[in-house]
């Protein structure tokens, strides 16, 4: 629009002054490229990792074709080399007769009960309740002056000292003690100093663990006897650990790649993925309802300090994908609609409602390309153990 002039009769010289001639060649120039860029790419199979940096005009007149110049940062060529049969050691896995009987005990341990007595002595594992006055060098300490505080003798909140010096107690005792922190303590409050404590036990409730026997594994599990479920217990400690030690060799395998790829890593691909670990940082901490700022605060931290803390690990994050990247090419690894299919399976099986299953792959099949990628990694990964020369220790 020009004062004077209805709109479609401008004179295109009175319009190319009004506006200025700049200003126009540089939104027209904006609208090509955008209408070109994004073609050029793909059709050159270009992996670019951030927007131009740089846009020099060539050529710009009129009736003729526009020619630019354009930088922009790419993906490095990595090439990791000798990756088949990387020497790796794996944990020997052993299960002894004891530690059978430490998982049926943590079994039973968590499953016992605990019955409340006026009568009875505090003992190990008694949950006690009591009111609890507290002085540090004489003077009243609120961090540990409190009403109705719950103890759970042999686990040693306050200290181990402390725990051992209520057994034997009984409710309606009242217990005077003292106690030295040592210099060590996890309170660095505490630290080194003297506590004195007057203890009123209110509540005590005595473990009550139950005895292995049929009956109870019978209630407990889907086995029937005692013997059924040491086997079990013993498969399952043996096939947790095995899992650990392949665990561990893929560990040792993403550490050799990080190592292998000798590349300059440009900054903006650290970058990028400094971003992303403190968006998943903050999607965590909304679990727990605080904020990044809360927690940048508690912390004493600035922003410009946790992006430097997570430097290096996005650096590995980075290196560690392009190995995996380039390993994937050479070996010409991919993945199929039906891997892909079959993940997002494995993510839903859990939903029985088949209305609610259908909607969850429909959302699911836009990630896709995150589905792609955990898989290419995966598949890597297991092609280089299937490659790997492994010794046991």
């Amino acid at each position: 629009k020009i004062p004077g002039f209805r709109p479609g009769k401008i004179p295109k010289p009175y319009f190319i002054n009004y506006y200025g001639l700049e200003r126009l060649s540089y939104e027209a120039v904006m609208d090509l490229m955008n209408d070109k860029y994004s073609s050029v790419i793909r059709e050159n199979n270009i992996e670019v990792i951030d927007y131009p940096k740089d846009i020099q005009i060539i050529t710009l007149e009129e009736q003729k074709p526009l020619k630019v110049l354009v930088s922009v940062e790419v993906k490095p060529e990595v090439k990791v080399k000798n990756y088949k049969g990387i020497k790796l050691e794996k944990e020997s896995v052993k299960v002894e007769k004891e530690d059978v009987s430490k998982e049926i005990e943590s079994f039973l341990e968590s499953n016992a009960t605990y019955d409340e007595s006026d009568t009875a002595s505090i003992a190990q594992g008694s949950v006690v309740t009591v009111d609890l006055e507290t002085k540090i060098e004489g003077e009243i300490n609120n961090k540990l002056t409190k009403v109705d505080y719950v103890v759970k003798i042999g686990n040693g909140l306050i200290d181990k000292k402390f725990d051992e010096a209520l057994l034997g107690s009984k409710v309606g005792d009242v217990k005077e003690f003292s106690l030295d922190f040592p210099a060590d303590s996890k309170d660095a409050d505490l630290a080194g100093k003297k506590a004195d404590f007057k203890v009123t036990i209110k509540i005590n409730k005595l473990k009550n663990t139950p005895k292995l026997d049929d009956a109870f594994v019978s209630a407990k599990t889907d086995k029937k006897t005692v013997d059924e479920y040491k086997k079990f217990a013993e498969e399952k400690l043996r096939t947790d650990r095995e899992l650990a030690a392949t665990n561990k060799l893929k560990e040792d395998i993403m550490k050799w790649i990080i190592e292998n790829v000798q590349e300059d890593i440009p900054e903006v691909m650290v970058d990028k993925e400094i971003d992303y670990m403190i968006r998943r940082m903050e999607m965590n901490l909304r679990q727990y309802n605080l904020k990044l700022d809360s927690y940048l605060q508690m912390t004493q931290k600035t922003m410009e300090n946790l992006k430097n803390d997570c430097r290096q690990e996005a650096l590995n994050n980075v290196k560690y994908l392009l190995g995996l990247d380039s390993i994937a090419k050479q070996e010409k690894i991919e993945v199929s609609e039906e891997d892909i299919k079959q993940e997002i399976e494995e993510n839903i099986k859990h939903e029985k409602d088949e209305a609610k299953r259908q909607e969850l792959f429909v959302q699911l099949e836009q990630m896709k390309q995150n589905f792609e990628e955990l898989i290419i990694q995966r598949k890597v990964i297991d092609y280089l153990l299937d490659c790997a020369k492994v010794r046991k220790k």
